[in-house]
């Protein structure tokens, strides 16, 4: 969430209180009472699902509108909900450009309408393809899309997941870890899976396959050539 109002907080607050009980995986609430470093790494962490909250408020609606624009040239991905008072007036074709889920009234009892939008967002979230892992010390969830590839540490005898911004150590055998993927991730090695659409070139001569980022990884065996066209893996 975003903004200082504390009527506004407070709204966010409870609904976030009471739709925690419902859901298996925990919701955090973070609060950036303005524009910070902290704040735009959460944007550019693709990993992290999430719904952005944004109280206009009546101060510095310019840059509440950078930052919005900001989001989207960065995180096109997840939601935006605004809270305004009445006296804010948004363009519809603004609105639309940057893909606006709602615009909450604050002057207004909004919180049903607040709970029932982020029942939606969160369902809509669970119906898109993640990679789920939970244990006492880690609660993660990556969109596929956004997993690279995934291998096999024989020192650390850990599965090390692989995405744009991040390394995911866990403990699961790679097997394991493949039948919690879909047809997208191929076997190319004894000890790698990869996501294909993320996959640029296989060069089977140098044993390796290049990434759409351009990094190559050298994974790639002849043994599993078959699999790039089969669904047949393990």
């Amino acid at each position: 969430m975003v903004g200082s109002e504390e009527k506004c907080y407070k709204l966010v607050r409870n609904v976030i209180s009471e739709l925690d009980f419902l859901y298996e995986n925990t919701i955090t609430m973070k609060q950036y009472q303005k524009i910070c470093p902290g704040l735009k790494e959460e944007i550019l962490n693709k990993e992290n699902q999430k719904v952005y909250i944004i109280d206009l408020g009546k101060k510095d609606l310019n840059r509440k509108y950078q930052l919005i624009k900001y989001i989207r040239e960065n995180d096109y991905h997840n939601e935006i909900i605004l809270v305004k008072d009445n006296e804010a007036i948004l363009d519809s074709s603004w609105n639309n450009l940057h893909n606006i889920f709602d615009i909450l009234n604050l002057s207004s009892k909004e919180h049903i309408k607040l709970k029932n939008d982020l029942e939606l967002i969160f369902k809509h979230m669970g119906e898109q393809k993640c990679f789920n892992y939970q244990n006492r010390d880690m609660n993660l969830s990556i969109y596929l899309e956004n997993i690279l590839y995934i291998y096999r540490d024989t020192e650390e005898r850990k599965v090390v997941i692989v995405t744009d911004n991040n390394l995911y150590s866990i403990n699961m055998g790679l097997k394991d870890v493949f039948y919690l993927l879909d047809e997208r991730f191929k076997q190319v090695h004894r000890a790698c899976l990869v996501n294909t659409q993320r996959t640029q070139k296989f060069d089977w001569s140098h044993n390796s396959f290049i990434l759409d980022n351009g990094i190559s990884i050298n994974l790639l065996s002849k043994h599993y050539k078959e699999n790039i066209e089969s669904k047949e893996v393990f």
